[in-house]
């Protein structure tokens, strides 16, 4: 994720002076004067592998140093997205899908009406047609809702 100096900050736990000396020290960012734009998760790969030299390959305690803060650094990167939008949170996801598909079943439930008229239809082939008509009006509608938006989840 393409994050600013504050968020890169705040993904971290550690100050602009800080950011700015590990930047200084190779840090992938993209500065133009006080403006700043860095991957984030670039930067953590650089840090955990900036660690990883400091401590020496075979260091246990880096590992689990390097392991932790990569672990804090998804933590935060995930409630950044959240706070941003980028990212939407289960339940809200789940109540859309419910609507969704209350939305579908009530257009599809909608064919029940066709019992009589295909019980009425002369031939075989009327009571395909008029059901694969009504079936295909369904699912535009489904389409449609699809395309202009389904209703707010909160409104069911």
């Amino acid at each position: 994720m393409i994050v600013n100096r504050a968020q890169l900050a705040d993904l971290f736990g550690v100050d602009a002076g800080t950011l700015t000396s590990w930047a200084d020290s190779g840090m992938p960012t993209v500065r133009g004067g006080k403006a700043w734009r860095a991957d984030s998760a670039a930067c953590i790969r650089w840090h955990v592998e900036r660690e990883r030299q400091r401590g020496g390959a075979d260091d246990a305690v880096s590992r689990q140093r390097a392991r932790l803060l990569g672990l804090q650094a998804d933590a935060r990167e995930r409630d950044n997205g959240l706070a941003g939008g980028s990212l939407l949170r289960r339940e809200d996801v789940q109540a859309a899908v419910q609507v969704v598909a209350a939305q579908t079943q009530a257009a599809l439930f909608g064919l029940v009406r066709l019992v009589t008229p295909i019980r009425a239809a002369a031939t075989d082939g009327e009571a395909v047609l008029l059901l694969r008509t009504e079936v295909h009006r369904a699912l535009v509608a489904v389409a449609a809702m699809a395309r202009d938006g389904w209703p707010d989840a909160t409104t069911k």
